[in-house]
This record gives C-alpha cells, structure tokens and sequence, in this order.
C-alpha cells in the first residue's frame, strides 16, 4: 500500500478472478524454493513479471491515480 502497487489480470488490466489470488500465493511459495531465482527473473523480465506472475497470469502495476479532495462544504457539514 505504501508503493501504490496494485496486482492486476495480465490480459484485461482488471480485477483478478478468484483463482488467480491463490495460484499466485501457492506459485510464489514454490518460486521461491530453488534459491529464490524468481526475484532475479524480475530483474530480466521485460513486463517485470516473476514466475508466480506468469503462473498466475497477473502483473503488478503501480496506481498513480489520485483520489480527488472532498471539502467539507461539498459534503454538506
């Protein structure tokens, strides 16, 4: 949350399905067992992806969208 990173579907940039969550969660754990190769593979992955990403067919984007200013005049107090 403090990096704005938002784990979206790879192929719609929408929300993810209810599958996606858990084979990202249980390929993340596998991932990391060969001595932790997924996180160099980040580094050489042209979209950025590790292998859990790819597994789970989900990317990682940063939200830059800001939240509008709500005054208190505008909500009425």
């Amino acid at each position: 949350m403090a990096a704005k990173l938002t784990i979206v579907d790879a192929k719609t940039g929408g929300p993810l399905s209810l599958g996606q969550p858990i084979i990202r969660y249980v390929a993340y754990i596998i991932c990391t067992l060969p001595l932790c190769l997924c996180y160099i593979w980040i580094a050489i992955d042209k979209r950025k992806q590790g292998w859990h990403d790819k597994l789970a067919n989900t990317v990682v984007i940063r939200n830059t969208m800001n939240e509008p200013v709500v005054f208190d005049e505008m909500r009425g107090e």
